[in-house]
């Protein structure tokens, strides 16, 4: 059965996975989460928290009076504070974490979830009445458009690795597209969808989003081989990778925010804002 998840966190690359997937995305998140008056005293869920930059944020905002809890199915790169619990946890296999959430967080996690639709409902039940769920992934069905390239027969290097890359992607169990159905999937779980938010840029040589890539690329080099790339051609890739030069326009982020509808007597479920 496909599992849905294509990489390896846990070597250098895995590391360097988590750390360019947070620096490419985490001004889109907190400026969500911040606009939905995430603050003190809130109870926070943030499942597939990888490299710990989201929870950590969310530790800070809701204080000594509130509480995060952050899930990986490989916490190594998460730490434990006060007000911040780690667990080991499958989200696709698992219960989901016993409590009554104010926010539940999932970044790039429900794309790889062969069962999103079930998870999804679990997760709506461990929310309190006007809790908010807020799942972002990207858009990844078709090729990233190269915007620029030193060496205009460079830019074929790069479309097999994007064509290889989705289709490991597909072959594990992904759905690339999933996230143009998060809205509608959050209705048909019970939630009050809110609004998606779509963020996207462009991405040279050397910056986060190319980094994400490169990171990738050797996280999966023995695919690429197999899946026809030549030495050559992965050399030629990490350089496009890391020249300013190289642009695409890549990771099109779809954010969606649910609420559970009601809210708990004597609450306000914007509290904290600020």
């Amino acid at each position: 059965m496909p599992t849905g998840y294509s990489f390896d966190n846990a070597g250098a690359a895995g590391a360097r996975q988590l750390d360019q997937l947070s620096e490419a995305f985490d001004g889109h998140t907190t400026s969500v989460l911040t606009e939905y008056g995430v603050g003190r005293g809130w109870r926070c869920l943030d499942i597939g928290a990888g490299a710990g930059s989201i929870a950590g944020w969310l530790a800070d905002r809701v204080g000594p009076e509130g509480h995060v809890t952050a899930t990986d199915v490989d916490p190594r790169y998460l730490t434990e504070r006060d007000n911040l619990t780690v667990l080991r946890h499958d989200v696709g296999r698992d219960p989901v974490p016993a409590g009554e959430y104010d926010l539940i967080h999932a970044r790039m996690v429900f794309v790889h979830l062969p069962n999103r639709h079930e998870v999804l409902a679990r997760l709506v039940s461990a929310l309190r009445p006007g809790g908010l769920i807020v799942l972002s992934d990207c858009d990844c069905r078709e090729r990233d458009p190269v915007l620029a390239v030193p060496d205009p027969a460079d830019a074929e290097t790069f479309e097999l690795f994007n064509d290889i890359i989705r289709s490991l992607g597909r072959r594990n169990g992904a759905d690339l597209g999933w996230t143009r159905y998060a809205y509608a999937a959050m209705r048909t779980a019970g939630l009050a969808p809110e609004r998606t938010v779509v963020f996207g840029r462009s991405w040279p040589g050397g910056s986060a989003g190319c980094g994400l890539y490169q990171a990738l690329a050797y996280q999966i080099e023995p695919t690429l081989r197999a899946d026809g790339m030549t030495g050559e051609q992965l050399a030629t890739l990490h350089r496009l990778l890391d020249d300013p030069g190289f642009v695409l326009s890549a990771w099109l982020m779809h954010t969606t925010v649910g609420r559970r509808p009601g809210a708990a007597a004597g609450t306000d479920p914007g509290r904290g804002a600020g």
